[in-house]
């Protein structure tokens, strides 16, 4: 039997990552929880329960497009690479929760 955690589109939707421990998929998209608030050019990162009973924005208008997410389970760190505009990728981290988000080297 299939089991559909999230049953709208996602835009730009190219990383996945899952808290195993927490029970929680985080992943990127172009698209806000406002529906109506699309960027291509930004992306954002959304948490959600691995049942779908919630998604939550952790992080909004990350500029460039997330490539990829990893946990840091020992340090409680999310770690994201995008690509900006130019074309040149950077590495971010923050903390598990959305916080304290910073350039990773």
């Amino acid at each position: 039997k299939e089991n559909v955690i999230l049953d709208r589109a996602l835009i730009n939707t190219e990383a996945f990552a899952i808290d195993w421990y927490s029970k929680i998929i985080y992943f990127s998209t172009s698209l806000s929880q406002n529906v109506d608030e699309v960027n291509v050019k930004t992306s954002n990162i959304l948490i959600s329960s691995l049942n779908g009973a919630y998604i939550s924005e952790l992080v909004r208008t990350n500029p460039g497009v997330i490539k990829g997410i990893v946990l840091g389970q020992l340090s409680r760190k999310i770690y994201w690479n995008d690509e900006g505009e130019d074309g040149k990728e950077s590495l971010k981290m923050a903390d598990m929760d959305g916080q304290k988000i910073e350039d990773a080297i």
